[in-house]
């Protein structure tokens, strides 16, 4: 395999796009303390100006994964991850009193629910009810908490664990 050499990566590995996340930091940091106030004095602005002469342009390389998928979740595309979660938000308003939830859908199942939904016509959980024998039992995905990222996990499976990592400490 050839890969590029330590130079290649680290010397001026520090561009443009670099500072301008910075910059970004230092304005989301005024805007939670503006008592900080730092990008509005003179000096500070005279110094970013002259580290844009000095700080260099990104080298054009290829996009790895995780740069698509947020060009991908900022552009207007709508993926399955944006119709599930429009799907998610539509069924909790609209029949969390009947103790629906997004049922795990084929992607053209999907579709088909993501046009409804935007159409503002009824979602067809009877379909479901009639192929799984009358009951809609959410999905796996919607058992997993969306927000946090921690998988639920047995309370005494947790705590035995617990206990073989600290004996093995001993």
């Amino acid at each position: 395999m050839n890969q590029p050499s330590l130079k290649e990566l680290y010397v001026d590995s520090y561009t443009t796009r670099d500072l301008n996340l910075a910059l970004e930091g230092l304005k989301n940091l005024e805007s939670q303390h503006p008592e900080y106030d730092v990008l509005s004095d003179p000096d500070f602005e005279e110094l970013v100006k002259k580290l844009y002469e000095v700080v260099p342009e990104p080298k054009e390389v290829a996009e790895d994964a995780v740069e698509q998928a947020f060009k991908r979740e900022e552009s207007n595309e709508i993926t399955p991850l944006k119709m599930k979660k429009f799907l998610r938000e539509y069924i909790a308003e609209n029949y969390s009193e009947d103790g629906y939830t997004l049922p795990n859908l084929s992607k053209d199942d999907l579709s088909r629910w993501y046009t409804l939904a935007m159409e503002g016509e009824e979602l067809p959980f009877d379909e479901l009810e009639g192929e799984s024998g009358g009951e809609t039992e959410p999905s796996r995905e919607e058992e997993k908490p969306v927000s946090d990222g921690v998988k639920a996990h047995d309370p005494a499976s947790v705590k035995a664990s617990l206990k073989n990592i600290l004996n093995r400490k001993k």
